[in-house]
C-alpha cells in the first residue's frame, strides 16, 4: 500500500544520493516528484519469483533477504538493511521476470522510484545517468567479489570477511540464513565459529 513518506524518509535518500554525485535542486525535485512509499510486513515480499521488479527501492527502515528457492530449499544470496538501495536489478533492466525472492525479514519501509519515471530523469538530467553508471559500477565489483570469494576462498576465510566488512549480518541475521549465505551448511558454520573462538 502507497501512501506519504515520514519527514524524515526523503532526506536519507537524498543524503545517500549526494554522497555518490552533486544533484541539483531541479533533478532532485524531478527524481522525488513520483517516488512512492510502502510499507512491507514481516514475511511480505518486495518481489517475488515470476514478477517483473517494476520499482527501484531504497530501504528507509526494516531488513530484506534475497534468495532463490530451488526444489523447495531456500538459497540465501544478500541481505539489504535500512539505507541501502534494494531490488532484483536484472528483473528491473531488462523487464523480465524475476527468478528470486525479496522478503522483509522485519517490519520495514521502502521509497519506490518507478521503471517509466527513472527512464524518463534519464532523459532530462545528465545526473541520474551518471548515478546510475556510479551504482551500477560499485554493484557489479560488489558482486563480482562474491562470485570470486564462493569459487576461490574457503569458507572459514568467507566468515571472517563478513565478520570485518559487514558486522551487521552477523548481529542481526540468523545462523542458519548466515550459513545459507556463505555457501556452507549450519553444522560447518558451528564448526568454524568454534575454531576461529578457539585461536582467539
Amino acid at each position: 500500500m502507497s501512501n506519504t513518506p515520514p519527514p524524515e524518509a526523503l532526506p536519507k535518500l537524498k543524503a545517500f544520493i549526494e554522497r555518490i554525485i552533486p544533484l541539483s535542486d531541479s533533478a532532485w525535485a524531478f527524481f522525488s516528484s513520483e517516488l512512492q512509499y510502502r510499507t512491507y510486513p514481516k514475511g511480505s515480499f518486495f518481489v517475488s519469483q515470476g514478477e517483473v521488479n517494476e520499482a527501484f527501492g531504497f530501504a528507509t527502515t526494516g531488513l530484506f533477504r534475497f534468495y532463490y528457492l530451488v526444489d523447495g530449499q531456500e538459497h540465501v544470496r544478500q541481505f539489504f538493511f535500512a539505507n541501502q538501495f534494494i531490488g532484483d536489478f536484472q528483473s528491473y533492466l531488462t523487464r523480465q521476470p524475476s527468478q528470486l525472492y525479496i522478503e522483509a525479514m522485519h517490519d520495514s519501509a521502502v521509497l519506490l522510484l518507478p521503471y517509466a519515471h527513472m527512464q524518463e530523469g534519464y532523459r532530462k538530467f545528465p545526473e541520474f545517468e551518471r548515478f546510475s553508471r556510479i551504482l551500477n559500477e560499485q554493484l557489479l565489483i560488489f558482486f563480482s567479489k562474491r562470485l570470486a570469494s564462493l569459487l576461490l576462498d574457503s569458507p572459514e576465510k568467507r566468515y571472517e570477511d563478513l565478520v570485518r566488512e559487514r558486522p551487521k549480518v552477523i548481529e542481526h541475521i540468523p545462523q542458519y540464513m548466515i550459513a545459507s549465505y556463505l555457501g556452507v551448511t549450519p553444522e560447518a558454520l558451528s564448526r568454524i565459529r568454534k575454531r576461529l573462538a578457539q585461536k582467539k
